[in-house]
């Protein structure tokens, strides 16, 4: 036997005598702390329950089996159950094990966890270093770029981005055209694996570093103050992460990130570049570090500084150059002249071998067919290699003198040389004084070293170094050493002061040179000391006179740099204003330095002013002329879509985002192609009102192409185009499309981009736009040819023929001229009414509406165009495009038949939806319950089945009608228990004359703005408010004039002149140039001034009223946020006893799919309306449901009512609606006979019946109609037998 458990209190022993047990050593577990994971134990089941099985141990030690490690196949109880009972003895293995919690965790699947464990042993692990070939090249959306690999020894495949393929950028680039499938790449690194996808790096100072380590090192092995070299894995606006060759990730905070002032980390490293990190903060616990990258901080190590780095360089560079046999730098070569251009002078090598030369040291008057003798200095890859030499004969003659003796130069001693070449990242310097050596130096003497002192080196520039490597058949490698401070003295009044010289405000005098010290550096300035007492700054448009764009000329300096500028003005340090040089306040002044060497060398001294900003915005801009070239720099990114450009320390101009580029891609990411304190040289575009906008694609002139956003569409006038921020654009019908449509402004969506062409600047006016291909492509027209049809570009009466037919659209209509046709963007046509159709119109404007595309016929050209719509015109005269002539286009009957029968039907709609606004509508005195019966309505179409229904259904009311007249007796009793019918007879007269009084202002607005639409200029509208002083649709139309012409201001001082004059009784009219004014504020002014001006309206009108309008027009803007500012803060508060304001809050959450929140609603506006209110705004929270919500919630909602309230028949009537909307027939038939088999009075009964038989015409077939007409006819004579 064997002891399991032992008792020592209760004195007892338990056995066992299972051989499984007593000879098997696994089972004996003596204690938590003794197992370990993937230790094999064997026990036996002590239950089994549904989540697992439960294993007992000797010394009272349990564990658990859970249900999905007993299988490689998910099993459910019942089948485990099967397989294993109590006291079963089973092998499992340790999953888990917590000693102090006493938690352990088993597995029966001890096959597969073999196999695995013995399939993890041939996986790739991290810190492991491989060989692995390339498979194909990556190009993800979702994904970096890169190559996908496979790892020689496990043959798994492997990611490699682009980034990690070096340290250095530019041979990133070379690599990835060398790289082809089959390529072998040795060495790799395993950074890690995520989701079985493996990440490798080639970054030789990564994997250097892990080579250094037996084992990968843990965070327990790092300390503070090591240096670790890692790259940049990802950005956050607090800093960026660098991960390192162990996958560890450290933070390096945004103030640790350089030593000057840093504003966004992308502005100084970009996602994959090699740093060197050193280690300020561990966190063991949770497995946090904290970075340092200042190059004050780790510029002082070997490991990545400037030698170092070339020499990785050529290392990785020689692979590339396997197969070339190159020529070493100091090589004389015999150079033949191929062509010269302004920079450069190419050459042909002998052997054929290309070969450039910087042309500043070659001789002026070298030309093609030269020969000239060079000497090699480096040989590059690009342009499919390419030597670069020297064409310098002072500097041949000197190597041919030398020989091939080379002169021994020792490591560590100081050299002087001269610059013969300057590449992206290193330099090519030749030293006289050692026998004409060549060198090579990096141009940052550390990869910390972010603007590097010489990045701006060129040809001929002298230098000094440290030579850092000599040895015999390399490079010889260099070390830069900083420049030396030096003084221009080209003139004679600059001075030099002493760096100990602590001068004082009385010493210093405007126009001085004096040399200061950078105390940091920010984004648009540096920040300047000159003495202990006085500060200053210098601007970054005051750094150099020429910029390069793209460049950041404030890089190239760093903290502690002397540097010379010249005093030209003093600014208050809080108020920034600038001093007048009698200034007193000395306490609170800053100078205005400047480094621009046109201001340094110039000898009249210039001083910024108080009125600076004034009077140079006026100097300035009075200089510039549209179409110049002017440099700045970036002063702000706002995400409206501009871009604030610093043209001097004063002056800015606005740059719009579609004017930065004529690729529509490079525009959608305007935000990423721009920083702030970059140089941007752009275009002066346009200037108005002191106000200068600027352009990367050209001036604002005629045939400029360029992108625009649409603004808004005018129907049946064009388009409205934001060209720049201040700058609108029209572009007509006529310049839409290439080929006329009907719907010419369809594609036009708000905000969408558009590439446009300008047709015409007129004086005063919006410049004329055009998008038609043709004038925007000529390679699409040559390509197209004669494909397409296309309506010809008209623009002067001399591209017209008389006699032919053209295409064209309605511009407006007169009742005593005719018709306005325009047929080009200036060009305009009349057509008499005589000249309208072959028969006699009556009332024909409405069959022209504004827009319509139509035919005419040229009668005349001179005096002025005379047209003819006239088919019998039509047909003889020449079309001026093929195509298919429309007969229904041109058949004037048939366009009047139309017309009629789109009034038929708005008629029926207009009285269906009647039906619904008295239901909305807010009504003083509201009856509780309606009784009478809303009025049936009809949808007809064209067909003439359709037709035959509706007669069909008019038969059938007549017969009811006779069978209920002949009832009289029994109406009489019912009409005692309900209202007076003389009640709702005069009730309904009212309603009736309402929506007739309603139906007159409408028709007579829609008139009022057809006239209005004929006016174009300023005085015909101020003739048209004036006879017209109270229409408010005149005062709009005004409005609207000013805004098309970009005039805001004018614009509001119509408005308020329309409020002032128009009659204190006509409440409607002034109404709706307070909406206006809304629609003006929301769309061009700023949200205080929207709610300004709604509360001076509140203040002279009904306020319930004024801030619906106000909630409508925040609602179509969708700026929701301001919207339920509105409702809660005025509406719910003063109003809340209102039903349309609870109703119109609930349609608005539920637009916004808020709605859970509408339905929320509905609890709150029963407390606060009075309860004769309720039914009709539950109802409508009911039609919400059916509209945005859930239908069967909108059905519980008037089930409810109506078991309340059936009588109310206004309810069964929207009920039944709704559910019909569903195109549910078998629910909506459900409804139907419900209706039919309440106990109402007859009058509503025949409304029920109706509503029953006008849908089984729709829905059903002459069966169903048979049979409700049947029980029609039933109900009738049960009430005959009463």
């Amino acid at each position: 036997a064997k002891v399991l458990t032992v008792d020592p209190v209760k004195r007892r022993l338990t056995l066992t005598l299972k051989r499984s047990i007593i000879k098997n050593s696994t089972a004996d577990v003596s204690s938590y702390e003794k197992l370990e994971t993937g230790q094999q134990v064997t026990g036996w089941v002590a239950a089994i329950k549904q989540f697992g099985i439960i294993m007992n141990f000797p010394n009272l030690i349990r564990g658990l089996v859970h249900s999905s490690d007993i299988s490689n196949v998910p099993m459910t109880e019942a089948e485990f159950s099967k397989l294993y009972k109590i006291g079963q003895v089973l092998s499992c293995r340790v999953v888990f094990v917590n000693a102090e919690k006493e938690k352990l965790s088993l597995s029966l699947n001890l096959l597969a966890e073999m196999e695995n464990k013995k399939t993890e042993e041939k996986w790739a692990r991290r810190g492991q270093i491989h060989s692995c070939t390339v498979l194909s090249r990556s190009k993800s959306v979702n994904s970096p770029d890169g190559f996908i690999v496979q790892l020689d020894s496990t043959k798994e495949e492997a990611f490699l981005p682009l980034t990690h393929l070096s340290d250095h950028t530019s041979i990133n680039q070379l690599k990835i055209t060398h790289l082809q499938p089959g390529t072998t790449i040795y060495p790799v690194l395993i950074l890690g694996k995520k989701l079985k996808k493996i990440t490798v790096t080639a970054k030789s100072s990564i994997i250097s570093w892990v080579k250094g380590f037996e084992e990968l090192p843990k965070i327990a092995d790092l300390k503070v103050g090591d240096f670790v070299p890692g790259y940049i894995k990802d950005f956050q606006d607090y800093g960026c992460f660098v991960e390192m060759g162990n996958g560890l990730v450290g933070l390096c905070p945004k103030a640790c990130l350089a030593d000057t002032f840093v504003s966004s980390p992308r502005d100084v490293y970009s996602e994959g570049d090699t740093v060197l990190c050193k280690i300020t903060n561990i966190d063991t616990e949770k497995e946090r570090l904290l970075v340092n990258l200042k190059h004050s901080e780790v510029g002082k190590q070997e490991l990545l500084s400037g030698p170092a780095l070339l020499k990785s360089y050529f290392s990785e560079l020689k692979p590339l150059l396997s197969n070339t046999s190159l020529k070493p730098a100091g090589t004389l070569v015999t150079c033949h002249v191929t062509s010269v251009s302004d920079t450069w002078v190419n050459v042909t090598l002998n052997g054929g071998v290309a070969g450039i030369a910087d042309k500043i040291t070659a001789d002026a008057t070298l030309a093609p067919g030269d020969e000239v003798k060079g000497v090699v200095l480096e040989y590059s890859l690009t342009n499919g290699g390419v030597y670069h030499v020297t064409l310098d004969q002072g500097l041949v003659k000197s190597v041919e003198e030398r020989g091939k003796k080379k002169k021994k130069v020792a490591e560590g001693s100081e050299v002087n040389g001269r610059v013969v070449l300057s590449t992206e990242d290193f330099m090519v310097v030749v030293l006289p004084d050692n026998g004409y050596r060549f060198g090579y130096a990096h141009k940052r003497s550390h990869v910390s070293e972010l603007g590097g002192r010489h990045r701006e080196v060129k040809c001929g520039d002298e230098i000094s170094a440290i030579v850092h490597s000599s040895k015999k058949g390399e490079r010889l490698l260099l070390s830069l050493l900083p420049p030396p401070d030096t003084l221009p003295d080209t003139a004679s009044r600059k001075r030099k002061h002493s760096e100990d010289q602590d001068l004082k405000f009385d010493d210093i005098k405007i126009g001085e040179v004096y040399t200061v010290t950078v105390k940091s550096v920010k984004t648009l300035q540096l920040n300047v000391q000159l003495s202990k007492k006085v500060n200053g700054r210098v601007h970054v448009t005051e750094v150099k006179d020429s910029p390069a764009s793209g460049t950041h000329p404030l890089k190239e300096y760093a903290h502690g740099d002397r540097i010379q500028a010249k005093l030209i003005g003093f600014r208050h340090s809080k108020t920034h204003r600038y001093l007048p040089i009698t200034r007193t306040d000395y306490v609170r002044s800053m100078g205005e330095f400047s480094l621009r060497e046109s201001v340094i060398s110039s000898s009249k001294t210039r001083h910024i002013r108080e009125d600076e900003k004034v009077d140079e915005t006026k100097d300035l801009i009075s200089s510039l002329v549209v179409g110049q070239e002017i440099p700045g720099f970036v002063k702000s990114i706002d995400p409206a879509g501009f871009i604030w450009i610093s043209l001097t320390p004063g002056v800015e101009g606005k740059l719009w985002h579609t004017l930065t580029s004529t690729d529509k891609d490079e525009i959608e990411k305007w935000t990423e192609r721009f920083t702030v304190g970059q140089c941007v040289v752009s275009t002066v575009f346009s200037i108005k009102d002191h106000k200068i906008d600027l352009s990367l694609v050209g001036p604002l002139v005629v045939d400029t192409k360029f992108w625009c956003t649409v603004k808004n569409t005018i129907s049946g006038v064009g388009v409205k185009f934001q060209i720049s921020n201040r700058e609108y654009g029209v572009a007509p019908l006529t310049e839409l499309n290439d080929h006329y449509t009907n719907t010419p402004l369809e594609r036009f969506e708000e905000g969408c981009l558009v590439q446009c062409s300008v047709v015409d600047i007129p004086q005063g006016k919006p410049p004329t736009l055009s998008v038609r291909k043709s004038r925007i492509s000529q390679r699409w027209k040559k390509a197209v040819g004669n494909r397409v049809v296309v309506d010809r570009i008209i623009n002067t009466t001399s591209d017209l023929d008389e006699g032919s037919v053209y295409s064209g659209y309605v511009k407006s209509t007169s009742p005593t001229a005719g018709v306005f046709v325009t047929l080009g963007h200036n060009l305009i046509g009349r057509v008499l009414m005589k000249n309208l159709s072959d028969n006699f119109l009556k009332n024909w404007q409405p069959m022209f509406p504004q827009g319509k595309l139509v035919k005419v016929y040229v009668i005349q050209t001179e005096p002025k165009v005379e047209l003819s719509m006239k088919r019998s015109d039509l047909k003889k005269g020449k079309e001026e495009k093929e195509g298919d002539e429309s007969d229904d286009e041109q058949d004037v009957q048939r366009c009047l038949d139309d017309i009629l029968l789109d009034k038929f039907q708005d008629s029926d709609a207009s009285d269906h939806d009647n039906h619904e606004e008295d239901d909305e509508e807010e009504d003083e005195d509201e009856v509780k319950e309606v009784d009478e019966a809303p009025k049936i309505t009809f949808t007809t179409n064209k067909s003439k089945s359709d037709v035959q229904t509706v007669s069909d259904s008019v038969s059938l009311r007549e017969v009811l009608e006779e069978e209920q007249e002949s009832e009289s007796e029994e109406q009489e009793e019912l009409q005692n228990k309900e209202e007076p019918e003389t009640k709702r007879g005069k009730s309904f007269e009212k309603r009736e004359k309402k929506r007739k009084k309603e139906a007159a202002e409408e028709e007579l607005r829609k008139i009022e703005m057809k006239s209005s639409s004929i006016l174009d200029t300023e005085d015909d509208f101020e003739r048209e408010v004036a006879s017209k002083p109270d229409s408010g649709t005149s005062w709009v139309c005004y409005m609207a004039y000013w805004l098309g012409l970009g005039n805001v201001d004018k614009a509001r001082l119509t408005a308020k002149r329309a409020l002032d004059t128009i009659n204190y009784r006509m409440e409607e009219e002034k109404l709706n140039v307070w909406s206006a004014l809304f629609n003006l504020e929301n769309s061009f002014g700023t949200h205080e001034g929207l709610m300004k001006v709604c509360k001076e309206a509140a203040a002279v009108n009904d306020s319930k009223t004024v801030f619906l309008r106000l909630a409508g027009v925040l609602g179509k803007s969708q700026k929701y946020q301001e919207l339920d500012e509105v409702y809660s803060s005025v509406l719910l508060k003063k109003h809340k006893r209102s039903r349309k304001v609870w109703c119109s809050y609930c349609t608005t959450l539920a637009t916004q799919d808020r709605l859970q929140e509408a339905r929320d609603l509905l609890a709150k506006a029963l407390k606060s309306l009075p309860k004769h209110k309720h039914i009709r705004t539950i109802s409508h929270f009911a039609q919400t449901e059916y509209k945005v919500g859930d239908p069967n919630r909108g059905s519980t909602m008037f089930e409810n009512i109506l078991n309340t309230y059936p009588h109310r028949l206004d309810l069964w009537s929207v009920y039944l609606d709704k559910t019909i909307a569903l195109n549910d027939a078998d629910q909506s038939r459900l409804l139907l006979d419900r209706m039919i088999g309440l106990k109402l009075p007859i009058k509503k009964m025949k409304f029920f019946f109706k509503r029953y038989i006008d849908f089984e015409m729709v829905n059903g077939d002459e069966k169903s109609l048979y049979t409700i007409r049947t029980k029609a006819q039933e109900y009738l004579n049960s009430k005959d037998d009463e």
